[in-house]
């Protein structure tokens, strides 16, 4: 073998090292951008506080209600996580009581308080 052939072997094979490694780049950066968009959330200090929720607004929530009922009861909440089925909501007060509620297909099945008055 000369050192032309070789040589050219050589780049040839650094060639197809790149274009794997850039390749496998290419598919990772696809893959966790579709991963980011099946699964968010929210980091809880940047919740938004909501106008006031209370005990009582909490006692009227019925599991398998929808989001916009039980939205009706408490004002718009804040979406802390979401995935293909499931998503999360809190509504938190100035005073740091708050009010989490968890949706499965788009209906509750989840709800916890915490410092309501």
């Amino acid at each position: 073998m000369n050192l032309k052939s070789s040589l050219s072997r050589l780049l040839g094979f650094i060639l197809i090292t790149i274009s794997c490694g850039f390749g496998y780049g290419l598919i990772r950066g696809i893959f966790d951008v579709n991963q980011q968009q099946l699964f968010t959330k929210t980091k809880v200090q940047d919740v938004i506080y909501t106008e006031s929720v209370s005990r009582t607004e909490y006692e009227r929530l019925r599991l398998g209600m929808s989001l916009g009922e039980v939205e009706a009861i408490l004002g718009r909440g804040v979406e802390t996580e979401q995935s293909a089925t499931n998503t999360n909501f809190i509504w938190r007060n100035q005073d740091g009581s708050e009010i989490t509620a968890n949706f499965q297909n788009g209906k509750l099945t989840r709800k916890t308080q915490s410092k309501l008055k």
